[in-house]
């Protein structure tokens, strides 16, 4: 397998330049008026603008990402503006395990998303907010199952049932529990949990607070190879969890934020950081930076949906304290 990433710098701008680019900007724009006229009212339908929140986090995913590559070349004292975007996804996958565990008690969210979003948050010292992610969707965990997974093994009808021995093993969300876990000096059982975690990630995350270097950094390569052989290899992202793909976000194919995550976790515990020189850390997007990155102030359209948000729905009064906490690492 080639330990280069799949996309170098220069063709993930050339994917995003011209049309997609333009295209990515005029959505933002279109999902920001809904927010808006949501938070403007007195009650709203809490499930369309959680859809509407999360489709707006996407295109400014991208936007941002745009911005940052087209204008960018040296991260010495630089806030990608996506690292921002994973405090706002935050809230939608925080608001997201909730509305499940409310409404949809049968059937789970897809966790795979929700342990990249941990991850990211994990990555940029956010440990407050990561930790409050991690405790609503292991609640769903216990409650509902592994969403994906209990839908194709309990379903009936259109599409045969996937066995479980087929079912694609599971990778974010295992690495994001496993990384706070080890914190505590915990692991956790999955197979009582009925979800089938990929070995490569959970052995890595048990490993983040050893003082033994040559397993850390061993560990550390191990993760930039499964970043690599499990990123979306169609750069028009039609491969998902369900095929066995989880990295399959435009701004995660160079940003290995399992990597920092890790990485993150050792430096808050003050433990020694190994060598970086495997591949997929020698472009701009792999530096590691030595500190947390700063917080930047939220945009009023985002911080007026949250408490809209909390005002048609109780159960999510909380979020936007929630979201604008100081819990830099």
């Amino acid at each position: 397998m080639a330990l280069e990433p799949r996309f170098t710098l220069a063709q993930l701008r050339d994917f995003r330049a011209g049309t997609r680019r333009q295209s990515a900007q005029e959505a933002l724009i279109i999902d920001r008026t809904k927010l808006e006229a949501f938070a403007a009212q007195e009650n709203g339908d809490v499930g369309i603008a959680l859809v509407q929140l999360g489709g707006a986090i996407v295109w400014q995913s991208r936007v941002s990402l745009d911005d940052y590559l087209f204008s960018q070349d040296d991260l010495s004292d630089l806030l990608p503006p996506d690292f921002q975007v994973a405090r706002m996804a935050f809230a939608e996958r925080l608001t997201q395990c909730r509305d499940w565990l409310h409404f949809r008690p049968e059937l789970g969210p897809d966790m795979a998303d929700v342990g990249g979003c941990i991850v990211d948050l994990i990555a940029i010292g956010q440990a407050a907010n990561a930790a409050e992610l991690c405790k609503v969707s292991r609640q769903v965990l216990d409650e509902t199952g592994y969403g994906w997974q209990v839908f194709w093994r309990n379903r009936r009808g259109t599409r045969p049932e996937i066995p479980d021995e087929e079912f694609p093993k599971q990778k974010l969300l295992p690495f994001a529990h496993e990384l706070i876990a080890a914190q505590a000096g915990e692991e956790i059982d999955w197979e009582a949990l009925f979800l089938k975690a990929e070995p490569g990630y959970i052995s890595a995350a048990r490993s983040v607070m050893s003082t033994d270097m040559a397993k850390v950094k061993a560990a550390v390569d191990a993760l930039c190879d499964l970043h690599i052989t499990f990123t979306t290899p169609n750069p028009d992202g039609n491969l998902r969890a369900l095929e066995g793909y989880e990295i399959d976000t435009w701004h995660h194919m160079l940003w290995p934020t399992t990597v920092f995550a890790y990485l993150r976790v050792r430096q808050a515990h003050g433990l020694e950081l190994p060598a970086l020189d495997h591949p997929l850390l020698r472009q701009t997007m792999g530096q590691f930076p030595p500190r947390p990155f700063k917080t930047q102030e939220l945009p009023e359209w985002y911080l007026s949906a949250l408490d809209a948000l909390g005002k048609a729905d109780p159960n999510f009064s909380d979020l936007r304290s929630l979201v604008t906490r100081e819990n830099i690492l």
